[in-house]
């Protein structure tokens, strides 16, 4: 592990020291540039410079609705496919610029006069012996206030923006903070690039960069419920979803920052870890938003030359609210390890534990998948259930639901799953396990919805029961789960239990606890085993009942409809007759029986 400041300083040199050396020249090379292209202003007086109206048109501050950083906001989030080109161009007002947009524009003039001053130190720095992390206390105090002048003319062209709008106009006002917030982030970002690794001023620097992203991913948030606002009631639905989760979110934060008590080791940019999979150094790069209510972070594996060779995602291991949850760690690692048996190499996450300096584990790494272009948007499928699955999808789909049978995980919804060139594949296995003694979770159900959502499963299965009509009625391709099932039987039981051992052990404490068996671990482990051993007569009995319950359904269609309706729902259960009649065992009519291809072959 190297997570304290010396061995931070140790590897300053290695890792730290190129990326300051590269932002440092970055830096340099950008406001060079800028001033080239202005002109050599720190030769006149800056009052004289901001009488000039030039460089309204394409100063980097400008957050007016017909900016092009505006527009291209606007672009994102309204799907809008027109070049930006086409646009209206930035003017200045015929009445001339107001009060405060000329008050903007001297100070961001102000701030770039002093970047282009700061070039020569920022040179010096980067071929300094002490190398790009080192930084005088001088120089702090100037790229300090650098930062601060930035800053302050962000504001004032944010307010500026503002101030050219109608008061009404919530979406207009959302993203003009939203492209000012951005900016900020950048700033921010900057500045804690260039101090030395390990100082206390680069945290703090890290921190502030940290709450600044976090306030652009709300912003972005609020923009996206407000677009679905004004879409009205074709996106109603998605609205009040996107609504009730923010409003659960807020909540859940409020009492994590009041009472969480995550070990937060990991949760600062530097930090790195040893993989124990391939003993290869990964260093966090920053944090990451996907929507979820646990923070997340960016760990990057690097070869000699600095390039990216892998990605890692790191998820604290912790509850909605902050608390301790260490079990879930393990719980991670022991569905990647069940995954990568029932879905083979191409389609599991490699995940392991990552502990602190006292060996706790505080959360997991997993490798990030690379998503594949186009696809079929399953989020989007299961609010609002439209079209038809493709079968190459379902059958993806139900290799999953294989899957978190096995880890009795009821937490699995369409954002859940992630295409990449070799398909479909699930992520997010910490729920894993959570409801395994409820009386609920025993056998197989298409309602059974403990997280108060329901899972993709339950949304697939139903529309296959209910159907719809034949344009859109699922239709299912069960034997194409045998396969997997036949791979968990081949599977040593003992060998299989072994997965779960440090799960069980934080979740329950060990098999014996003083002297005595520990019986709440002991059931646990009971019904792991069975959900293991019994899987296939559990799909036997769940697919049975479900064609059952769609005949029925079918049959009562027939009767119920009238005329030519009537002949089409009479049609349907013929078909469907022809299709299934020799693939229920109805031996024992309370119970009927699936029977898998390979049981019809014998």
């Amino acid at each position: 592990m190297d997570i304290n400041i010396n061995q931070n300083r140790m590897r300053n040199e290695e890792t730290i020291n190129k990326v300051a050396k590269k932002e440092l020249q970055t830096m340099v090379n950008k406001s060079l540039d800028y001033m080239s292209r202005e002109g050599d202003a720190r030769y006149f007086h800056i009052d004289e410079w901001a009488k000039s109206t030039q460089f309204t048109g394409r100063r980097k501050f400008d957050y007016s609705k017909r900016s092009k950083k505006v527009r291209k906001l606007a672009a994102m989030f309204n799907d809008v496919q027109a070049p930006l080109e086409q646009a209206e161009p930035i003017q200045a007002p015929e009445e001339g610029l107001s009060k405060h947009q000329k008050k903007a524009i001297k100070l961001e003039k102000a701030a770039m006069l002093h970047e282009a001053d700061m070039a020569d130190r920022r040179l010096t720095r980067k071929d300094s012996a002490d190398g790009a992390g080192f930084i005088s206390r001088e120089d702090y105090k100037e790229e300090k206030k650098l930062r601060d002048e930035k800053l302050k003319a962000i504001d004032q062209s944010e307010y500026a923006a503002l101030k050219e709008l109608n008061m009404f106009d919530t979406e207009g006002m959302l993203m003009v903070y939203t492209a000012a917030q951005k900016d900020r982030v950048k700033v921010r970002t900057h500045f804690a690039r260039i101090l030395p690794a390990g100082s206390q001023e680069r945290r703090r620097a890290m921190l502030k960069k940290e709450k600044s992203e976090i306030k652009l991913a709300n912003l972005k948030r609020m923009l996206k419920v407000e677009e679905l606002r004004r879409a009205g009631r074709r996106k109603a639905a998605e609205h009040s979803r996107e609504k009730a989760t923010d409003r659960r979110h807020f909540v859940m934060a409020c009492v994590r920052n009041c009472f969480g008590n995550a070990d937060t080791s990991f949760s600062k940019e530097d930090v790195s870890y040893t993989n124990p999979l391939n003993q290869k150094t990964i260093t966090n790069e920053g944090r990451m938003f996907f929507g979820g209510t646990k923070p997340m972070y960016l760990f990057r594996q690097r070869d000699a030359e600095g390039k990216v060779e892998k990605e890692y995602l790191y998820k604290e291991a912790v509850n909605c609210v902050g608390f301790k949850k260490p079990d879930r760690a393990y719980a991670t690692e022991a569905g990647s390890k069940v995954q990568k048996l029932v879905c083979g190499e191409k389609h599991y996450v490699p995940a392991f534990v990552a502990k602190n300096q006292n060996g706790e584990a505080i959360g997991t790494f997993q490798e990030k998948l690379v998503k594949a272009e186009g696809g079929f948007d399953l989020f989007e499928w299961q609010s609002d259930p439209k079209s038809t699955l493709r079968k190459e999808t379902s059958n993806e789909i139900l290799r999953e639901h294989v899957l978190d049978w096995l880890l009795c995980n009821y937490d699995t919804k369409g954002e859940n799953f992630i295409k990449t060139a070799d398909g479909l594949t699930s992520i997010d296995k910490e729920a894993s396990f959570t409801y395994i003694s409820k009386e609920g979770s025993r056998h197989m159900s298409m309602t059974y919805a403990p997280h108060g959502n329901d899972t993709i499963y339950n949304v697939m299965f139903k529309r296959f029961v209910d159907g719809a009509g034949p344009n859109v009625m699922e239709e299912l391709d069960l034997d194409s789960i045998e396969e997997y099932i036949t791979k968990i039987e081949q599977q040593d039981t003992e060998e299989y239990m072994q997965i779960y051992k440090d799960m069980l052990t934080a979740r329950y404490g060990e098999v014996m606890i003083k002297g005595k068996v520990n019986e709440t671990r002991a059931n646990v482990e009971r019904l792991i085993r069975e959900r293991k051993v019994n899987i296939r007569e559990e799909y036997r009995s769940f697919f049975g009942k479900m064609l059952v319950e769609k005949r029925n359904k079918l049959r009562k269609r027939s009767i119920d409809e009238a005329g030519d309706v009537q002949g089409a729902a009479e049609a349907e259960l013929h078909a469907f007759d022809n299709k299934y009649r020799d693939r229920v065992d109805m031996t024992d009519p309370e119970n009927p029986k699936y029977k898998f291809a390979s049981e019809r072959n014998a």
